[in-house]
């Protein structure tokens, strides 16, 4: 265990409590924290200053999972003061996380001048990026059970895993609306949709920071990224520039951050790495400063993107020097140099020759020094790492991860009721394919020991049974291509990424459907490695990106000569971005989807697969028939599909809001709570939802609406409500949804926020296609 020079002060300690309340200045803890911050700031140099605003990565003298002291150069940065330490977590457990903690807090305290105490960051996109910590269902995923309320449950337990280890703000949620799986990073986001990004992100925020203006001691500071279209840069490759017209950026993509800014009061922003209109939104003022702090009261920190400060001038070349970037960034309106704060260091001499900027500089560490006093680091920086080890051992989690995991799963077909699998019927089992034997947790996941794989998982489920499991792997995704988990330090910047040759592998393929042919059903488990999607690096452009969206490598042929044996064939597809599975869709017997469901995948697909699970999630990206067929999302303006291509269909393969069950539901007495409504009140709408089905499940009703006519053309409808409800068989639940005020806004002709009067069209039903909604017409005078 790590060993600190400096005993932990209890938190509940009077003595303590009493000197610091006796202390004058910016340490009397009895001081509004605005009187604080200014006690403070009007006594610090500009190094002290800058130094606030700068970071670096926590580094021990020892690696592995028991380090030793602090690295020398990382002592020195500490004794410099620091703003922030990036990932303190990584590689180690709860306890140790919490003792390298405070032992970075003692050291700073002691050695520097002013003893301000520095900010812990780390990531928690579906569960903290931690060692032992508790990996959910990735951001898709938990979007993909439409159920906020779960949503915030796993956000709560990240935040308390994240601050028993001395953490003290999350990079998370991404709020980018995910409409090109192209892209590496859809896997990250809650989905394509405004309305169902909103709801996910509230749900995040107030899971992470609690319900209020403060974030108490079992909780994090939330920071929304990437601020903002970072989700439509060109040709969905990442750092791409965003071209997008001015009225869809504030109607659809920056409409999810400023409700959950206005709602649920984060504190926190990343900007995104790419360029809207020519302005690279690390030195888009606009953005940052008169639309996020003036107009929408934004009172917390911008973190700059991994080294976009420097890439103002390395990438975008919109300066000529770093110098030039780091004052520019300023002044844009970014408070803190993520990871290592290489530019803002370049601000200790660039002020001379620039006092102008100092003005910027002072609100800048204002930022910092308020998110420091109102976390109450100044009166308790240090942790117990006896709590965070109870923290890391509670099975609950677990609970909590399968139960995410269960709701997440998306049953896409079913034809003649293949599912649920009856472990009476069955005398042998083929499990095949790439990710059957590897449980892929998805970017922004962690060292996990716990996870078992779906074969794994099948062997221990039926356990007992009369049931034979037979497993051939098949193929491969990626030459080259490892799991999170099996990477090194460093190691994926070096490790060649490429898809295997048919002729390497087609007698594996063979084999494999030669097994098929002996078993009563086929299992096919493929999708993406941790390399065929995911983030894709600056100057590394191998990784993630893709011009195809159809299946890595050789799972196509793999999943063909499967099926073509004539054994029944379930695909579960793991995977981070729509796939075009037109010949699954076409000829397989069953396709669930997981997308990735974190540490309980081989759980809840083996529960699923076997009933004991009815899968109740929905899509929340439509899924093209290819990438030829973007854009694809469902709420496009009337005339996008008006037309569609020669010789092809060139509706979704599945459509947003899609998703199957082993029950069946209906909807009656469908109602609105008026047929006029005012402008700016709210319209009540009413539905009985029955199980007609012999299996309890879940359905989600969905609300749609359309703007008949609009002064600007509008989307052919969105989506403005939605419920999950779980039946009984046999069982009726009364819902009523609300559609309010907001729901009914628009940005006009001449960009102002309006309700505009007239007639709406009210869709509901139980995904995005016409043939699941039922119309209903509403006046808005």
């Amino acid at each position: 265990m790590i060993k600190s020079t400096r005993t932990v002060p209890d938190a509940k300690d009077p003595s303590l409590e009493s000197a610091l309340n006796a202390a004058d200045g910016y340490l009397n803890a009895g001081l509004p924290v605005e009187e604080r911050v200014e006690l403070l700031l009007s006594s610090m140099s500009v190094e002290e200053k800058v130094n606030q605003l700068t970071s670096a990565y926590a580094k021990t003298d020892q690696e592995g999972n028991a380090p030793g002291g602090l690295a020398e150069e990382f002592k020195t940065r500490l004794e410099q003061g620091l703003g922030s330490v990036q990932f303190v977590n990584l590689p180690h457990d709860a306890g140790q996380s919490a003792e390298l903690a405070n032992m970075i807090q003692t050291h700073l305290l002691d050695q520097s001048g002013r003893g301000i105490p520095v900010l812990l960051v780390g990531e928690a996109c579906h569960g903290l990026i931690a060692h032992k910590a508790t990996s959910f269902p990735q951001a898709i995923a938990l979007a993909s059970t439409w159920n906020p309320a779960l949503v915030e449950r796993v956000y709560a337990v990240a935040a308390k895993e994240a601050r028993s280890r001395g953490n003290h703000l999350m990079n998370t949620p991404v709020l980018d609306l995910a409409r090109d799986p192209r892209w590496g990073r859809m896997e990250e986001t809650y989905g394509e949709d405004v309305h169902m990004v909103t709801q996910m992100g509230l749900a995040a925020v107030r899971g992470l920071q609690g319900v209020g203006e403060t974030v108490d001691a079992n909780r994090v500071v939330s920071t929304l990224k990437h601020f903002a279209a970072y989700g439509q840069c060109d040709g969905g490759r990442n750092f791409a520039p965003t071209n997008v017209p001015r009225r869809l950026f504030m109607e659809e993509i920056l409409e999810p951050f400023r409700q959950v800014f206005s709602k649920a009061q984060a504190w926190g922003v990343m900007p995104s790495h790419s360029e809207v209109d020519g302005v690279p939104a690390h030195g888009d003022g606009r953005l940052l400063v008169n639309l996020l702090r003036k107009e929408w009261g934004f009172k917390g920190v911008v973190v700059s993107d991994y080294h976009d400060i420097h890439r103002l001038d390395l990438l975008h070349h919109v300066v000529p020097t770093q110098q030039d970037a780091a004052l520019l960034a300023l002044r844009a309106g970014v408070t803190l140099d993520f990871p290592e704060g290489a530019s803002y260091r370049t601000l200790i001499e660039s002020l001379d020759c620039n006092p102008e900027y100092r003005p910027d500089l002072d609100d800048r560490v204002r930022e910092v020094l308020t998110l420091k006093f109102m976390l109450g680091l100044f009166e308790q920086p240090f942790v117990d790492a006896g709590r965070a080890v109870e923290i890391q051992d509670d099975p609950e989690k677990k609970n909590l991860a399968l139960e995410a995991a269960e709701k997440a799963v998306i049953l896409l077909k079913n034809s003649k009721h293949t599912l649920p699998l009856d472990k009476g019927k069955l005398k042998r089992i083929a499990v095949i394919g790439p990710n059957a034997e590897e449980t892929i947790l998805g970017g922004y996941s962690h060292w996990m020991t716990s996870a078992r794989s779906i074969k794994d998982g099948l062997e221990d489920y039926l356990t007992g049974s009369d049931v034979e499991i037979c497993f051939a792997r098949g193929c491969g995704i990626t030459a080259g291509g490892k799991t999170f988990a099996q990477l090194e330090t460093g190691e994926e910047l070096n490790t060649p990424v490429e898809t295997i040759p048919y002729d390497v592998e087609q007698e594996s393929i063979r084999a494999a459907a030669e097994m098929a042919k002996g078993c009563d059903v086929a299992v096919v488990c493929v999708g993406d490695d941790y390399f065929s999607t995911r983030e894709a690096f600056y100057m590394r452009e191998t990784l993630g990106d893709r011009g195809s969206i159809d299946l890595v490598g050789n799972q196509e042929a793999l999943v063909q000569a499967v099926i073509e044996t004539g054994t029944p064939t379930v695909v579960v597809l793991m995977h981070g971005r729509s796939i075009s599975i037109n010949y699954a869709n076409a000829h397989a017997a069953a396709i669930l989807d997981g997308w990735y469901l974190g540490e309980e995948t081989a759980t809840a697909i083996c529960k699923t697969l076997f009933g004991e699970n009815n899968p109740g999630g929905k899509l929340v990206v439509s899924v093209p028939r290819s990438s030829a067929h973007l854009p694809c999302h469902y709420s496009q303006r009337h005339s996008a599909n008006w037309k569609g291509y020669l010789f092809e269909d060139s509706s979704p393969l599945y459509s947003f809001g899609f998703g199957l069950s082993y029950t069946t539901f209906r909807l009656d007495n469908i109602a609105l709570s008026a047929s006029v409504i005012q402008a700016g009140d709210s319209c009540g709408v009413s539905l009985d939802v029955t199980n007609t089905g012999q299996m309890a499940g879940d359905e989600v009703v969905q609300i749609y609406l359309r703007d008949v006519v609009g002064s600007t053309t509008r989307p052919d409808r969105m989506l403005k409500a939605f419920r999950r409800v779980s039946l009984e068989p046999g069982q009726t639940k009364h819902l009523s949804l609300t559609l309010d005020a907001e729901a009914f806004e628009m940005i006009d002709l001449d960009f102002e926020r309006v309700i505009e009067p007239g007639a709406f069209t009210v869709f509901v039903g139980t995904s995005s296609r016409m043939e699941d909604l039922v119309e209903l017409t509403l006046f808005v005078e």
